[in-house]
């Protein structure tokens, strides 16, 4: 089953058609929200969009990786953006 993913082209268009803002404006629009919602969870912060969800980011301990090309051995810093 292929997954049907909507891009920032496609939310600017669905804006201009209800808003009826040229695309310019709608595209604007659609990186501004995105901007801020990256911000605001790289700040530490959390989300929360009534009747959709919320966002945070929680910190996961380090752990051990590899590097596939190499094989050698890492520290990862892992972050999680969680979604409830």
């Amino acid at each position: 089953m292929k997954k049907n993913n909507v891009t920032r082209k496609e939310l600017a268009i669905s804006i201009t058609e209800k808003l009826g803002v040229s695309q310019r404006n709608a595209a604007e629009i659609v990186y501004t929200v995105f901007a801020t919602l990256k911000n605001t969870l790289i700040n530490g912060k959390s989300i929360k969009l009534v009747q959709f969800g919320s966002l945070n980011v929680r910190d996961k301990s380090p752990r051990r990786g590899r590097n596939p090309k190499t094989g050698e051995s890492m520290t990862e810093v892992v972050g999680v953006c969680e979604t409830s």
